[in-house]
């Protein structure tokens, strides 16, 4: 299973901040420590997975965009820019008085839209992807990215990302009764994410739009051969 401190397994650093990826820094001692990933879906809103927020309430998170270094994330430097989480949305299920997520199965329903304080300013590093149409899901040319451990289990200096394409759910390499349609997988020649890069973007490339079409939520080890990464599939809930 992702737990909270995950990494994009066989990528390369990015060329310059993703506009679309967030960092979720948990607050603690002062200090913004990443602790998961997400998308920009809107100036105020961001989607992320419900799990990272299973051990640390909301409050305790700040949101940074328009990142490339690691350390840009922990204030608004350069291009950066920090917000705090006004509320959480997220399907029923979620228990406030406990903070625990009450899933219908151990991994199902790993989605969360959180509301910004104040909108991010967009420009040329600060920006949204698009959620995918009802009608088609792209499913080539697909880019997962975040500030998770690599290979060496060091956290990157600069946000990584890798190519990897989306499989049915049959080729995931799991026993099919473990994932079901709310649930999408994604691979190829051992490229993966892992647990910081939890709630971070799968986004595929659909007529020229970046389109985020799954949210990192788990898998079985990070790069391994013919098992990919499982992903909240957000065509799902568009209703949401």
């Amino acid at each position: 299973k992702r737990g909270i401190s995950a990494q994009i397994v066989h990528g390369d650093p990015a060329l310059r901040p993703i506009p679309y990826q967030v960092a979720l820094n948990l607050i603690i001692d002062g200090e913004n420590l990443i602790w998961c990933g997400g998308t920009i879906i809107g100036r105020n809103f961001v989607l992320t997975a419900m799990h990272c927020f299973d051990q640390n309430p909301y409050q305790m998170f700040t949101v940074a965009a328009g990142a490339y270094t690691i350390v840009q994330t922990k204030s608004e430097t350069g291009s950066t820019q920090l917000r705090r989480i006004k509320r959480l949305h997220f399907p029923l299920g979620y228990n406030n008085r406990t903070r625990a997520y009450q899933r219908r199965s151990e991994k199902s329903n790993d989605i969360a839209i959180i509301e910004l304080d104040e909108p991010f300013e967009f420009n040329e590093n600060v920006g949204p992807a698009c959620l995918p149409n009802a009608e088609q899901m792209p499913r080539s040319g697909c880019l997962i990215s975040g500030w998770g451990k690599v290979e060496s289990l060091k956290y990157p200096r600069v946000l990584q990302r890798a190519t990897v394409s989306v499989f049915p759910l049959e080729e995931c390499g799991y026993d099919l009764t473990y994932l079901n349609a709310n649930m999408v997988c994604a691979g190829g020649n051992n490229k993966d994410s892992c647990q910081a890069d939890s709630g971070g973007p799968l986004v595929c490339e659909h007529f020229g739009k970046a389109v985020v079409v799954g949210i990192t939520s788990w898998g079985k080890g990070c790069g391994l051969d013919k098992v990919y990464g499982v992903y909240t599939n957000v065509h799902f809930y568009l209703d949401f």
